[in-house]
């Protein structure tokens, strides 16, 4: 009787967990996608800033250039 019982419920418990378990992988694969965009985002985000940074020092160096030509020929 014992063994009927235990047999059931190893049945029922895989039954379960079959159920249950694509959604878990859904999910997961949800939370991967969403974690691979939010990676993607940060990289772009770094490389845009970066690019902008490099901008600025341009900018700031070449002025600084123009300053000084202006200030050797007075």
């Amino acid at each position: 009787m014992v063994d009927v019982n235990l047999d059931l419920m190893i049945i029922m418990i895989n039954f379960i967990l079959l159920l249950i378990s694509p959604k878990i992988k859904s999910g997961q694969r949800f939370v991967i996608q969403r974690a691979k965009r939010w990676k993607d985002n940060r990289i772009n985000i770094a490389i845009a800033l970066a690019q902008l940074h490099a901008q600025e020092l341009a900018k700031s160096k070449k002025k600084k250039n123009q300053i000084n030509k202006t200030l050797k020929k007075v």
